[in-house]
C-alpha cells in the first residue's frame, strides 16, 4: 500500500515529508553502492569533497605521522614558512546531479503522487552520495541549488501544470546539461512528437552526461474513460496542431498504448538512453535501476 504523500515530520512540522521512515532508512543504505563506475566518462567535473583530482583545494600542514606524497609538498609555501605543507586536491567527481521532474497535466493525480515521491528518494541518494543535487520541474526553467528540504517543500506543494509541449522542454533540459552531470528524469513522455525525436536532444547530451528516464505509468493508462471515443492529450490547448487518438473500444486502446511503450523503449535504447517503467511500487527499486 502507499503511504500517504503528504504528512508532517514531528522535529519539523513545517516540513514535508514525501517518504517513511523506514523508505528513507533504506535510501540510504542504497546510496553508497550507487557510485558511478570508473568509465570513460568517469572524473569530467571536479567534485566537491578532497580526494585525488587535480584541481587545487588548498594546503595542510604536514604533521609527523602522516602518509604523504612527496611531490604534493609545496616547496615555495615552505621557503616562506620555515616547516613542510601539503597540496591538497579536489576529488574528480560527477558533476551535478539533475532531478528533472515532468508535472504536466497528463501525469494525472495516480503517477503525479508517485512521481513527487520518486523524485524525493532521488534527491535523498544524490545528497547521501555528496552530489550537487538540483530538483527541476520541466517548463519552470533552471534553478539554484537549495535546501532538501525546499526541494521537498516544492515537491509537497506541486500541483498539475500547464506545461509546454513536452519537446521543447527536453532540448532546453539537453542544452543545461554539462560534463560528467547525471541526469533522472521523471516523465510519461506523452507527447506527440515521435519517440525519436522526442529524445533525440538528450541522446546528443548522453555523450558527456549520465541520463536515465523512469517512465511512469498506471494500470489507468490502459483504459478509456467512459464514454470516449476521441483523446487529446492535455497539454493540447498549448500545441498548434493536437493530434486526436481515434479508438472504438477498450483493447483496441491498450493496445495503442503498449506498443507506444515499445516505440518509447527502442528510441530511447537507440539515443543511448537508460529507460525504466515505473508504476509508483518499489520505490528502492526503481531508484536503484535509474542509478544503475
Amino acid at each position: 500500500m502507499t503511504p500517504a504523500p503528504l504528512s508532517f515530520a514531528k522535529r519539523e512540522p513545517r516540513t514535508p515529508t514525501l517518504l517513511t521512515p523506514a523508505e528513507l532508512a533504506a535510501l540510504e543504505r542504497l546510496a553508497p553502492a550507487l557510485r558511478a563506475p570508473p568509465g570513460p566518462r568517469a572524473g569530467a567535473a571536479t567534485g566537491r569533497s578532497p580526494g585525488r583530482g587535480f584541481d587545487l583545494l588548498g594546503l595542510d600542514p604536514l604533521r609527523d605521522g602522516d602518509s604523504a606524497d612527496a611531490r604534493h609538498i609545496d616547496l615555495a609555501a615552505r621557503l616562506r614558512t620555515g616547516v613542510p605543507w601539503l597540496r591538497t586536491f579536489l576529488d574528480d567527481g560527477a558533476g551535478r546531479v539533475l532531478v528533472a521532474l515532468d508535472a504536466s497535466r497528463s501525469l494525472g493525480p495516480a503517477k503525479l503522487v508517485a512521481a513527487r515521491r520518486l523524485a524525493a528518494a532521488q534527491l535523498v541518494v544524490a545528497r547521501a552520495r555528496h552530489d550537487d543535487a538540483r530538483l527541476c520541474v520541466l517548463g519552470e526553467g533552471p534553478r539554484p541549488r537549495e535546501p532538501l528540504t525546499a526541494s521537498f517543500a516544492r515537491l509537497a506543494s506541486l500541483t498539475p501544470l500547464a506545461a509546454p509541449p513536452l519537446a521543447p522542454c527536453l532540448a532546453e533540459l539537453a542544452a543545461q546539461l554539462r560534463a560528467g552531470d547525471r541526469l533522472l528524469l521523471l516523465t510519461d513522455l506523452a507527447d506527440p512528437t515521435p519517440p525519436d525525436t522526442l529524445l533525440a536532444p538528450l541522446g546528443i547530451a548522453a555523450r558527456c552526461a549520465r541520463i536515465s528516464i523512469a517512465l511512469l505509468i498506471a494500470d489507468t493508462d490502459l483504459h478509456l474513460p467512459d464514454g470516449a471515443a476521441r483523446i487529446t492529450a492535455p497539454e493540447a490547448p498549448t500545441l498548434s496542431r493536437p493530434r486526436e487518438v481515434v479508438v472504438d473500444n477498450d483493447a483496441r486502446f491498450a493496445g495503442k498504448v503498449v506498443a507506444w511503450r515499445a516505440a518509447a523503449l527502442l528510441a530511447a535504447t537507440r539515443a543511448g538512453l537508460l529507460l525504466t517503467t515505473h508504476d509508483g511500487s518499489d520505490l528502492v527499486g526503481a531508484t536503484a535501476r535509474l542509478w544503475s
